[in-house]
């Protein structure tokens, strides 16, 4: 299934963290900063208040943002409307995040376990499952989304699909268990740099693709 947002036949400009720049990152400021720029989709993180409302964050506190330290998933989304950051803006629902920008393509990194069932009921009432993908460090995590969603949104490739995919275009056996992909540079024969691909597997380090 090809989904609305991947559809314009070029690669896609992702504005991250909903925007960020002038304006304070995952929230309407800097939406609305990406759309005068003429950017259509946007990057953003969620996580999960403590009565379960999806809410637009990157950080596992609120500490950096709005100067309290306890994780967002122990704050209820009353406590949380109530707060402001040093630029006074609040923080932001993923439901109100769809609704307020019906014409916006949506990249949603959903950063915790506990934040799947309240993201996929947002974008559910929301009815905006054709322009958002759902992504995650986590392949477990998407592993849970995809039976959950059953095709009906699009999904990012996890670290360990990543790690299969470069490890077959080297023609490399696939790594097993391999949960991180980076680009390193060592040195090849005759000293010089190399660029390889280094996969972090669950049990051990190893560097594939490197031709040494």
């Amino acid at each position: 299934m090809t989904h609305s947002m991947y559809r314009i036949g070029c690669p896609v400009v992702l504005a991250h963290r909903g925007g960020m720049g002038s304006a304070p990152e995952n929230t309407r400021a800097a939406v609305a900063q990406m759309l005068a720029t003429g950017v259509r989709t946007l990057e953003t993180d969620v996580r999960e208040t403590s009565d379960g409302v999806a809410v637009l964050a990157h950080d596992e506190t609120l500490q950096r943002r709005f100067g309290d330290p306890r994780p967002v998933s122990e704050v209820t989304w009353w406590e949380l409307d109530l707060m402001r950051d040093v630029d006074d803006q609040p923080a932001l629902r993923l439901v109100d995040l769809l609704a307020e920008f019906p014409d916006v393509g949506i990249n949603i990194d959903v950063k915790s376990d506990g934040a799947v069932t309240p993201t996929l009921r947002a974008v559910r009432e929301a009815g905006a499952a054709a322009r958002v993908c759902l992504t995650s460090f986590s392949s477990e995590r998407l592993d849970v989304m995809a039976r959950l969603t059953r095709g009906r949104t699009a999904l990012g490739a996890g670290a360990a699909d990543v790690a299969r995919l470069v490890a077959r275009a080297r023609g490399l056996t696939e790594l097993p268990g391999a949960d991180a992909v980076g680009r390193a540079w060592g040195r090849g024969a005759g000293g010089r740099r190399r660029r390889c691909v280094a996969a972090r597997c669950r049990s051990r380090s190893s560097t594939a693709g490197c031709g040494w």
